[in-house]
């Protein structure tokens, strides 16, 4: 478990390691460094295999036609540290349908009054971490139990009929800090399966996963489900750290299985080491 802990881990920041070894490979072959310059190059070629792999894990934005349309935003609040006003201005701009919020503290909802104004539809872990707040109705809001994890990292799953019929699953993963938390995130990932897998229903998943697309464990998550993340066609622009630009990941995700994805827009910080990844969703026109 320690190994997989640190490889699944190590294996999200890729991008990084090739962009770093291109780098050494070039001081080598213009040293003369022969050794080091062909260990480098391996390393970018077998980097680079590994992160197209992971391409039919990518839904891009593309023009849509005149189908109903539903904008999902995610955002980690940072445990009340983001300026909810302004994050509340950003989504009334972009027209935003439902809004995902994790790390929801009861002091953070003290700053979320415009939110709560602009959204009349919603629920809350209890204790209060994540939360969806909502423009249409929620037709039924159902949690499922992460074994021995309180409520907060349960499964949360709720019914829209508009402006079509779907369900919308939200959670926020355990940051895999060290191989019990790795582990944890992992039974997160796995009661998502089992609600998903089998089924071909069209799908949303919201939220902080803790994980890019190159994370075995979520990479799998996704192959088993047919879920992909939506991305703005520069692959899966970074949401953490949200002050390290292009450096950062992309850890917050919406995911879909049978629409068509519109847009995907990311906003600022608002003051959280994340920044809120907004999905334009499209049902499927009919056959």
């Amino acid at each position: 478990m320690e190994i997989r802990w640190v490889v699944d881990n190590a294996l999200n920041f890729a991008p990084h390691a090739a962009v770093f070894a291109l780098a050494v490979a070039a001081y080598a072959i213009f040293g003369r460094h022969w050794s080091l310059a062909i260990g480098s190059l391996l390393v970018v070629v077998v980097a680079g295999a590994y992160i197209a792999r992971s391409d039919t894990l990518l839904a891009q934005a593309q023009e849509c036609g005149p189908a109903p349309r539903l904008s999902v935003a995610t955002f980690n609040v940072q445990a009340g540290g983001a300026d909810l006003e302004a994050f509340a201005r950003f989504v009334e701009e972009r027209d935003v349908d439902i809004v995902v919020l994790q790390e929801m503290t009861p002091r953070a909802s003290f700053g979320a009054r415009a939110l709560y104004d602009s959204y009349p539809f919603g629920a809350a872990s209890q204790p209060r971490w994540i939360e969806i707040l909502s423009r249409v109705p929620l037709e039924s809001v159902e949690s499922f139990h992460v074994p021995a994890q309180a409520e907060d990292r349960r499964i949360w799953r709720v019914a829209l009929t508009e402006p079509f019929a779907t369900d919308l699953y939200f959670l926020h993963g355990m940051t895999p800090r060290d191989a019990l938390h790795h582990g944890i995130r992992g039974d997160q990932f796995a009661v998502l399966e089992g609600l998903l897998e089998g089924t071909s229903t069209p799908a949303i998943v919201a939220g902080d996963m803790n994980a890019t697309v190159l994370d075995p464990a979520f990479s799998g998550l996704l192959r088993a489900t047919d879920l992909q993340t939506a991305v703005d066609g520069r692959r899966d622009s970074a949401s953490w750290p949200s002050g390290l630009g292009f450096l950062g990941v992309r850890i917050d995700h919406v995911l879909q299985r049978g629409f068509e994805v519109c847009a995907v827009d990311r906003g600022p910080s608002f003051g959280s080491d994340h920044r809120p990844v907004i999905v334009e969703l499209a049902a499927p026109l009919p056959a």
